[in-house]
């Protein structure tokens, strides 16, 4: 059945209930209704709301078979949660002016996200959509907050000058194959996690950011970190395709944890004043173990003050004095031995 309410000017409150049959529903021009309440309407397929311009909150609970949503015009809506609604293929949503914060949840047939306009947009939550493939997030100037998960089908993200951005989750898109992060300039914060497929990383201009963790990048063979000059925090984890290591320059790195780089040969470590690796006794307070290295690893140094790299053997952690080498083969059995020591 179809349920069509036009011209109702002066409606300030709508409430439908147990509706169980109405399968399209179309509100158009209720330019006072402030409060709408749709619940256990199980067979809609077709919302339409169109300039219901002083609604200022919006929840859709229930509604299984919802396969298309159309919002345009809600210039008062300041928050949408969107979750379990399975089979929605289509969504709109011009002309939300003042929405804020959007979350969609389990949207599992949506394949097209588009949110141009969404100027004041400062929180997004995407998570399930599975069969979205691209997502443009240009011009969302506003944005500061931005979680991505369980997009498996995702292969294009593009995130340009997202410049209010201070932290982004990126977890289980694991299709996405490149992604470039350029003028995110308030970025203070990225996890990056179980995106198997991305090949290619590029962190420019991120001058912002202090913590960056990567796990699971496993066809990730190059990673510059050139400029990340607040940088502190440095994870990196069973990056397998990763040869070589430069951090020359990351003058605030003060945390660094590399495990499971089985190809990494060479690591450079210049200029590093506030690092320490191992677990000497000078280092007991910050002293940082890198586990998972291959057995034969050339570690290049020069002109760190604080470093300290692990001895070679038993009877070097038990000498006295600071171990430093400019150029130095790290082994496991060497950790395993100094951490036995300081036990």
């Amino acid at each position: 059945s179809e349920l069509q309410l036009e011209g109702l000017s002066h409606l300030s409150e709508l409430q439908l209930e147990g509706l169980s049959h109405l399968s399209e529903l179309q509100l158009e021009g209720l330019s006072h209704l402030s409060e709408l309440q749709l619940e256990d309407l199980s067979h809609l397929s077709e919302l339409q709301l169109e300039g219901l311009s002083h609604l200022s909150e919006l929840q859709l609970e229930g509604l299984s078979h919802l396969s298309e949503l159309q919002l345009e015009g809600l210039s008062h809506l300041s928050e949408l949660q969107l979750e379990g609604l399975s089979h929605l293929s289509e969504l709109q949503l011009e002309g939300l002016s003042h929405l804020s914060e959007l979350q969609l949840e389990g949207l599992s047939h949506l394949s097209e996200l588009q949110l141009e306009g969404l100027s004041h947009l400062s929180e997004l939550q995407l998570e399930g959509l599975s069969h979205l493939s691209e997502l443009q997030l240009e011009g969302l100037s506003h944005l500061s907050e931005l979680q991505l998960e369980g997009l498996s089908h995702l292969s294009e993200l593009q995130l340009e000058g997202l410049s209010h951005l201070s932290e982004l989750q990126l977890e289980g898109l694991s299709h996405l194959s490149e992604l470039q992060l350029e003028g995110l300039s308030h970025l203070s914060e990225l996890q990056l996690e179980g995106l198997s497929h991305l090949s290619e990383l590029q962190l420019e201009g991120l001058s912002h950011l202090s913590e960056l963790q990567l796990e699971g990048l496993s066809h990730l063979s190059e990673l510059q970190l050139e400029g990340l000059s607040h940088l502190s925090e440095l994870q990196l984890e069973g990056l397998s395709h990763l040869s070589e290591l430069q951090l020359e320059g990351l003058s605030h790195l003060s945390e660094l944890q590399l495990e499971g780089l089985s190809h990494l040969s060479e690591l450079q470590l210049e200029g590093l004043s506030h690092l320490c690796v191992g677990i000497p006794a000078p280092c007991d307070d910050v002293g940082l173990p890198i586990r998972g290295l291959p057995h034969r690893l050339q570690v290049k140094q020069v002109h760190v003050t604080v470093l300290h790299v692990l001895p070679w053997t038993q009877q070097e952690a038990e000498a006295p004095g600071t171990h430093t080498h400019t150029e130095n083969t790290y082994t496991e059995q060497a950790f395993t031995d100094t951490q036995r020591h300081k036990s």
